[in-house]
């Protein structure tokens, strides 16, 4: 149950200088934030409060984001964070409808416009080599685990995938390298069909800056080939995708990228991900009272992992003979 005082009618027709007619709960699932829909007088409104840690991150993107003009994120009316840690996030509210990944359409045109918002964001924040700490720790982190939990691997899961996991760590020097040179963006941190809507003249809006981080581009598709419905999810779909963006990102970039490097970028932010996630199932496995479930899990992972360690072999192949 969550236990923040919902602002009174008062407090809101103060924080947004407006006529307050009626408003709707959205959400309030979550503890330290409520989400509400706020119809005022002259116009509708989105409106995040709380002191929820995620919260803050996006009212501190959002503070970013204002300054440039964007058709691709909602207005900002009021963005704020007190003394205190409370924060308060007044958003244009949209009319739309939230993309369907299995329709090379939406693909082609969220992609697209992906491409180009990310390419310009490139250029306003520069350079290399900005792997978030929390990215670098995954490999730490995946290194302990191989040797702590070597036993339980070997004895529940098998020899050939230990291996597997072996080799991602064996190359971590060649993936950190292939990441650490693609070029930074300002990452919305999740583009997936409920943080994107299309609006009734078909531009395409970006409304959930949470985990927006500068990175490097390329782990904007660290997880695709996970299987997860919410994004692109079968081969052809995330090809699409992926050329979609590729096409206008090198068409507004300063620093375009060949579909071999943009490829090659891509299996290593997979493996990075594939490290997090290892090291989260191994370390669950090795509670009693998890085990079964997480071993079904992955069993389910293995052809995957099975297929991105053999286009990993192919690069780091390729990388040796070139």
């Amino acid at each position: 149950m969550n236990a923040l005082k919902r602002l009174s009618k008062a407090e809101l027709e103060e924080r947004l200088s407006a006529d307050v007619r009626k408003r709707t709960i959205i959400d309030n699932t979550k503890h330290g934030r409520i989400i509400e829909k706020v119809q005022c007088t002259s116009q509708v409104v989105l409106i995040k409060y709380g002191d929820d840690q995620g919260l803050g991150q996006e009212v501190r993107a959002y503070e970013r984001l204002r300054h440039f003009q964007s058709s691709n994120i909602p207005q900002v009316f009021v963005c704020e964070i007190s003394s205190s840690g409370n924060t308060f996030l007044a958003l244009e509210w949209i009319d739309g409808r939230h993309p369907d990944f299995t329709s090379e359409r939406d693909i082609h045109s969220t992609y697209s416009v992906l491409g180009k918002w990310t390419a310009e964001w490139s250029d306003r924040v520069g350079g290399h080599d900005q792997l978030s700490q929390d990215t670098l720790d995954r490999f730490f982190a995946f290194n302990d685990m191989l040797v702590k939990h070597q036993e339980l691997i070997l004895t529940t899961i098998g020899v050939r995938l230990y291996n597997q996991l072996q080799f991602i760590t064996a190359n971590q020097d060649f993936i950190l390298h292939t990441m650490k040179r693609m070029p930074n963006t300002f990452d919305p941190g999740d583009i997936s069909l409920h943080n994107t809507i299309i609006d009734h003249h078909g531009n395409v809006i970006f409304i959930d800056f949470e985990y927006a981080s500068v990175r490097p581009m390329i782990m904007l598709f660290e997880h695709y080939g996970e299987g997860y419905e919410s994004i692109p999810s079968t081969p052809e779909r995330i090809e699409l995708a992926m050329q979609a963006f590729l096409k206008t990102w090198n068409a507004n970039a300063s620093q375009p990228l060949t579909w071999e490097q943009f490829q090659c970028g891509q299996v290593c932010a997979r493996c990075c991900y594939k490290m997090g996630k290892y090291n989260y199932w191994i370390k669950r496995m090795a509670d009693e009272r998890h085990r079964e479930e997480t071993l079904e899990w992955i069993k389910q992972d293995l052809a995957p992992l099975e297929e991105l360690v053999r286009q990993l072999e192919q690069l780091v192949v390729n990388d040796a003979t070139s």
